[in-house]
């Protein structure tokens, strides 16, 4: 027979004398949490430790019985644990390579982590597709159908499923694995130590019914998290190293708030209001639903501060039973995104719920990533949160609330059940957040405090003795396989986030600065990054897919977080529309995208991959403002600036094989520190210029090819094409929209010899995205009009341009003194004769 649990022993007992209740409750407890544990460590309280407990304690009457308001939990010592807190690694495993025996992977940093018991779902599939590299470890229970995960697991290389037959066999001896519980959602334990020992960096913790979206329409999905030793760590060193773009409330002002919790759904723009996570303490709601929201502030935190980022789901967010059972949309429930949504910060001082269901763990929070054993489904992440939350103080670990990257398509629940089996959290939360923010310690080792917490909250009743005997495992075997843990800080040397510069609460990373000299061979390695910093600024307009290639290819060489773009904020809407989940880190200057692929990628190169990407309808003629105004921002913290165009590729000239390489970019950032041959001039400008050449024949078969694929042309000297802006001098140039180094600005043909960056210009495309192009510039600038008739428009354009006309079809420019003319006389020239026009392109 299957004991009763502590709750519903409790309401029984309900008209039993007080004394009696307790007593009753101490020995159910007694009898629960010793199951598993060893003899010595179990030393409750003792029969002259069960005195008859305070009025305080119980809630009730003078006269020993149960007051008419029921019982509240109180939160005090009940007990004391005089076990050994002694962390013993060696006996968590003999061997390492025997803690999981017949599987080998250390091919993958990115790791995700699924139990289940169902057959395998969609949820999983979508982590399979993911484009990154990312494996998946599926952790069996006794019903969950082993065949098909077998098969599941044989047909993808990256998935492996311990099933529980292998766990059984092979686990079991493991002290720590055999105290897992079958029927459990805990059992995801296993997985999460099957990913570390694996060479996990990053873990997604996550749910078999919450189902990745895609970033793009029906094609990529966004991973949770993009590892940066993907790309190159020598663009990533201690000043410019990887961030998030995020928002985050003032830390002063948040001090002084008297309550602890805090409730990150009013500032993610939900689509019910009075809303509230599961976990989210009932005392503080109605305090809550009261208060305005906070002033937020816009900056970025280095990840390396980042713990746990908690990522929000549309459809049917996480909230707990009361929030179901008492609203009348509870299910159809979403997050509205704009442009300038980012990521929000949980503020330092206080304490929010996330849970187990889309959730990713960077490594320096890996020692937290335990779930509890001996309280239910529904209750076990939302203590693990709260309880990391409290340990990642002592770190340094901030936890970040994300915008939705899953879709939950929840199993049929039973709302009343899941209201039982949250009753922890409705009597207790409160309780905890103010004995966890009291709580202190001063062991110097961390995984000491960790132990020390989880003991804490045994002997005040929030947790049973199997969790302090199986964390104390848990942290024997993470020592064993080589999990190295963060160092405990001291409060004042807590990161504080950045406050970035921002365009229209659009934050792009301008911090921190360093110092800077006349000659920068001479500036000291110490106080600067080893390599020379090259920061550009993009201007993309409906460049799908070229802006991304453009982005992996220069994100790879010179650091994502130093590039800078700009698009159209009306075209979001039509984003949002779709329900689209959008990422990215970049800071691009674009105009007037009206592809979603486009908007949807510009904002998962924001979130995921750290690009600066500025959404703005400011029109073609205001942008050389707007990219002069970004260039004397980011100038602090560069060496040089480089405009560039979706089609333009940032090379390295090779004075030895005389081509253009990308692969020489890194060591040739290190020589403009260190090379006094090599000086820098105010007035550099690239070297070289390789043009494609349009080929019929790939765009017959590929309207989109990607411009990489097209036949290069002969190198060619062209002075003036591309300015290098020397940073300490930015505030003498302005920025024009085709980042050229004009004569009058004081660059003249020797500026070629002062340096050896180059550019591979893919100008190169096939005709009709050609064309659609010039129309979309000559709209911006207002040349024209999307509205006007084809004889309208090229009667403007006539007028706009001197042509030396050789015959009716063809326009040769001879004088223009606009913006974009070289955009007009193409434009013109297809408009009058398409197909003649179209041949003469491919034949050029």
């Amino acid at each position: 027979m299957r004991p009763p649990n502590r709750l519903t022993t409790l309401l029984v007992l309900a008209a039993i004398p007080a004394g009696l209740i307790f007593i009753a409750h101490v020995r159910l407890t007694l009898n629960q949490t010793a199951r598993g544990a060893h003899q010595e460590d179990v030393l409750f309280l003792r029969a002259e430790d069960a005195i008859i407990p305070t009025n305080a304690h119980l809630g009730q009457g003078s006269d020993g019985h149960l007051g008419s308001t029921g019982k509240v939990f109180s939160g005090d010592k009940i007990r004391e644990f005089r076990g050994s807190r002694h962390l013993n690694p060696s006996s968590a495993t003999k061997k390492i390579r025997s803690l999981f025996p017949n599987f080998d992977s250390n091919s993958c940093k990115q790791w995700a982590v699924v139990t289940t018991i169902f057959s395998p779902q969609e949820a999983f599939h979508k982590v399979v597709g993911l484009s990154a590299k990312w494996c998946l470890v599926i952790v069996g229970d006794e019903i969950t159908p082993d065949d098909e995960y077998e098969q599941f697991a044989d047909d993808h290389e990256d998935v492996f499923y311990l099933s529980a037959s292998y766990q059984k066999k092979h686990l079991g001896s493991n002290e720590f694995m055999s105290k897992m519980p079958y029927k459990s959602f805990a059992r995801k334990n296993i997985g999460y130590l099957f990913a570390v020992h694996h060479g996990a960096k990053v873990l997604f913790d996550f749910d078999d019914d919450n189902i990745l979206t895609p970033v793009l329409l029906n094609t990529d999905l966004a991973p949770p998290f993009f590892w940066m030793d993907q790309v190159s760590r020598d663009v990533i060193d201690e000043w410019s190293e990887s961030s998030m773009l995020l928002q985050f409330l003032d830390a002063v002002n948040m001090s002084k708030d008297q309550r602890l919790s805090f409730n990150p759904f009013k500032y993610m723009n939900p689509s019910v209001a009075k809303s509230w996570p599961r976990g989210f303490p009932l005392d503080d709601l109605q305090e809550d639903f009261e208060a305005e929201p906070r002033k937020v502030l816009v900056g970025d935190l280095p990840y390396k501060n980042i713990g746990v980022i908690q990522a929000l789901c549309d459809g049917n967010p996480d909230t707990d039973a009361i929030f179901r059972l008492t609203r009348h949309k509870a299910t159809d429930f979403t997050f509205r995104r704009t442009a300038s949504s980012l990521p929000l910060m949980v503020p330092f001082s206080h304490y929010t719920p996330y849970n187990a269901q889309a959730t990713t763990h960077l490594y320096n929070s890996f020692w937290g990533l335990y779930l509890p054993i001996s309280v239910p489904g529904r209750v076990t992440d939302i203590w693990r949160s709260y309880i990391v939350q409290r340990l990642m103080k002592d770190v340094g670990l901030y936890l970040v609330y994300s915008q939705p990257i899953v879709q939950h398509k929840r199993s049929p629940h039973d709302y009343l059940a899941d209201f039982t089996a949250e009753m922890d959290l409705y009597h207790k939360t409160a309780k905890l957040i103010n004995h966890l923010d009291r709580w202190s310690s001063i062991k110097a080792n961390f995984s000491d405090r960790v132990i020390d917490l989880w003991v804490e909250l045994f002997e005040h009743d929030y947790l049973g003795m199997e969790d302090v005997i199986a964390v104390r495992e848990w942290l024997n075997v993470l020592i064993s396989i080589g999990y190295e843990f963060p160092a405990v800080i001291d409060e004042g040397s807590v990161q504080v986030p950045r406050s970035q510069p921002d365009l229209d609460g659009q934050p792009f990373r301008a911090f921190p600065s360093y110092p800077q000299s006349s000659k920068m061979s001479i500036v000291p390695e110490t106080s600067r990054p080893k390599n020379a910093i090259v920061k550009i600024i993009m201007m993309t307009m409906n460049e799908w897919p070229l802006v991304k290639s453009w982005v992996l290819y220069h994100g790879d060489l010179y650091g994502f977080h130093n590039l800078y773009i700009i698009d159209d904020i009306v075209l979001l809407k039509l984003v949002a529309a779709s329900k689209i989940c959008l990422l990215v880190l970049l800071t691009v200057a674009a105009d007037s995208s009206t592809y979603p692929d486009a908007i949807a990628f510009l904002i998962y190169a924001r979130d995921i991959l750290g690009v600066n990407v500025l959404f703005s309808d400011v029109n073609l003629n205001a942008l050389e403002k707007l990219m002069t105004r970004i260039g004397l921002m980011i100038s602090g913290s560069s060496d040089y600036i480089i405009k560039m165009d979706t089609d333009e590729y940032l090379a390295v000239y090779d004075e030895q094989s005389r081509t253009l390489k990308s692969s020489l970019a890194k060591q040739y950032l290190r020589q403009l520190m260190t090379n006094v041959s090599k000086p820098v001039d105010p007035k550099m400008c690239t070297r070289f210029l390789q043009w494609t050449s349009p080929s019929k024949d790939l765009c017959n078969n590929d309207a989109d090819a990607a411009p990489y694929l097209f036949p290069l042309k002969e190198i060619e000297v062209l002075p003036g094409f591309k300015a290098v802006f020397d940073s300490r001098y930015i505030d003498k140039y302005r920025v024009n929209l085709g980042g050229h180094a004009p004569s009058f600005l004081g660059f003249d043909d020797d500026c070629v010899n002062q340096g050896s960056f180059s550019i591979i210009h893919a100008h190169s495309r096939c005709y009709e995205i050609e064309q659609e192009n010039n129309k979309r510039v000559l709209i911006r600038h207002n040349y024209i009009k999307e509205t006007d008739s084809k004889d309208t428009v090229i009667e403007k354009l006539k007028k706009l341009i001197k042509c030396d006309w050789i015959d009716q079809c063809t326009c040769v420019r001879l004088d223009c003194r606009r913006s974009s003319c070289h955009k007009i006389d193409p434009y013109l020239n297809h408009l009058l004769c398409p197909e003649r026009t179209k041949e003469s392109y491919y034949n050029e």
